[in-house]
């Protein structure tokens, strides 16, 4: 039962993660810029920088608020185990999942959905081992997760930028 909350707790915070994403990315688009902006000379526009970056810490946040949430409700009900190791698994899949079919592309497909999966297990793996450790905002685990999980996702970012 709880890996299928886990998956659920993903899905969720994946969904709350879109919704912060548009909401931000509405506030902060430059109606004249043109949609696709391709490199010039290797370096981004600081517009395409921002929004890459934007929404790498829109989701490790939200990505961090709903593990913890998970931890505060359910996480008496499964023990400190092996089978507790299979907990980010499940909630990274969650997460990745609704990402990776609303942003599908064909060309990149395997791609997409190989290194969107292992991203997001990754990042899900050291917020749910740093909040094992402590559920306190004050931790310095909390916020030294929060950082590293943010700085690999901006690099996938650009990374997947890159190779569009």
């Amino acid at each position: 039962m709880p890996f299928i909350l886990a998956l659920f707790f993903g899905g969720f915070s994946a969904a709350f993660a879109l919704i912060l994403e548009l909401a931000a990315f509405t506030l902060f688009a430059d109606p004249n810029a043109p949609l696709n902006t391709p490199f010039g000379g290797n370096i981004l526009t600081f517009a395409v920088g921002f929004s890459l970056v934007l929404a790498a810490i829109i989701e490790e946040a939200s990505k961090l608020l709903f593990i913890r949430q998970f931890f505060v409700r359910y996480g008496n009900t499964f023990s400190r185990n092996k089978s507790a190791l299979l907990l980010p698994l499940f909630f990274g899949i969650g997460f990745a999942l609704p990402e990776t079919l609303l942003a599908i592309n064909l060309s990149t497909f395997s791609f997409w959905i190989l290194g969107s999966i292992t991203l997001h297990i990754l990042t899900v793996s050291i917020l749910f081992l740093s909040l094992w450790r402590s559920l306190e905002p004050r931790s310095l685990f909390f916020w030294g997760a929060l950082f590293l999980v943010t700085l690999l996702h901006i690099l996938y970012n650009f990374t997947l930028f890159s190779l569009a």
